[in-house]
């Protein structure tokens, strides 16, 4: 996370692959000026993410995890 990387505006996808719903650590959290939206996915879900203004960074999962957590993300930009 820095903030003079530079993002496209557009929108972000992440798609869970994973096939377990406990989850220890392992998310992703987009942040604006004055508040935090941590997105707390569930296996075999597809969420969307207007990333206008927005920073994120991905919380990592901690030794506890026993099953793999599986995300694809994405960002869909118009050029």
């Amino acid at each position: 996370l820095h903030d003079s990387e530079k993002h496209d505006i557009g929108v972000d996808f992440i798609i869970d692959l994973s096939n377990n719903n406990y989850r220890n650590g392992g998310y992703i959290v987009y942040i604006n000026d004055n508040e935090n939206l941590k997105i707390n996915t569930k296996p075999n879900s597809l969420s969307f993410i207007n990333n206008k203004n927005l920073l994120n960074y991905v919380k990592y999962v901690n030794h506890k995890q026993k099953e793999p957590i599986i995300l694809v993300y994405g960002s869909i930009t118009k050029y």
